[in-house]
């Protein structure tokens, strides 16, 4: 098993070799592919927020009267990691949340964002309660993801979340999205170009500074413990899994598309 931070990066090389070389970017040939791709992936941009306010949570005072922090350098590096996530340039001389930028960039691409849009409208309504995912209109893998993703915050423990946080989504997501910004790029302009920006920015900050400020939060965490450690690749590999389920159902979508539109012109 692993026993340093850097032992569960190479030991996730294959996995993560699985998703960079996924087939899920050399079929994205269609503008309805990428609306696809977009329908599904939405809900981890939604949820990647939770995840990141739990975490918050665990370090920092969120309620009143205030009360100093046992861990200032993990609250830094959480708190400028929520900034950017938060209220990010928008490319346009106002700021934004990255979710907002990535339904804004859907419905500039002519993806629906009915079911997103209803899940929000839920968390507004019901705040604190965890929406049953299985209850909504999107696939299993979709469901799958967001559930695994809210069981890690329902366990409360801060090195699942935080191995969860790093290995799921700030370390990996910089190569997957160059893979992404490739295909888009190069085959469309105009419709796409939020979503490219999107992307860039997303690509811009993990690698400069998200990534890193994730890594030395684990470390924090851990403190060179090999049993901290061991959980926190457990709990990558997990993360890992659940990506990989929802780039299979995705690319599965595409197909089901293509067949369709076939046996239409057929």
């Amino acid at each position: 098993m692993s026993r340093t931070i850097s032992e569960i990066s190479d030991s996730l090389a294959p996995m993560r070799a699985q998703l960079i070389n996924h087939p899920i970017y050399s079929h994205m040939s269609e503008l309805r592919h990428v609306q696809l791709f977009m329908e599904h992936h939405v809900y981890a941009v939604w949820d990647f927020m939770s995840l990141l306010k739990a975490l918050q949570r665990k370090f920092g005072c969120f309620q009143l009267p205030w009360t100093p922090s046992a861990n200032p350098a993990a609250v830094r590096l959480l708190n400028e990691i929520a900034v950017c996530e938060e209220s990010d340039d928008d490319g346009r001389g106002g700021y934004s949340s990255h979710f907002a930028m990535y339904r804004n960039a859907m419905t500039a691409a002519g993806a629906s964002t009915v079911s997103i849009d209803h899940l929000v409208d839920y968390a507004i309504r019901f705040p604190g309660q965890r929406p049953n995912f299985d209850s909504l209109d999107v696939s299993d893998s979709v469901s799958l993801f967001m559930s695994s993703t809210f069981d890690v915050i329902d366990r409360n423990d801060t090195i699942e979340m935080a191995a969860t946080f790093l290995y799921g989504r700030e370390d990996l997501l910089p190569e997957l999205f160059t893979k992404i910004v490739a295909e888009v790029s190069r085959e469309y302009s105009g419709d796409l170009d939020d979503f490219v920006y999107y992307l860039d920015r997303h690509i811009e900050v993990d690698e400069g500074h998200h990534g890193p400020a994730a890594v030395r939060l684990l470390e924090l965490i851990c403190e060179g413990n090999r049993k901290r450690v061991e959980r926190a690749h457990d709990a990558a590999v997990h993360a890992l899994q659940a990506r990989i389920r929802l780039w299979d159902e995705i690319l599965a979508e595409y197909k089901r598309y293509s067949n369709e539109t076939n046996k239409r012109l057929v």
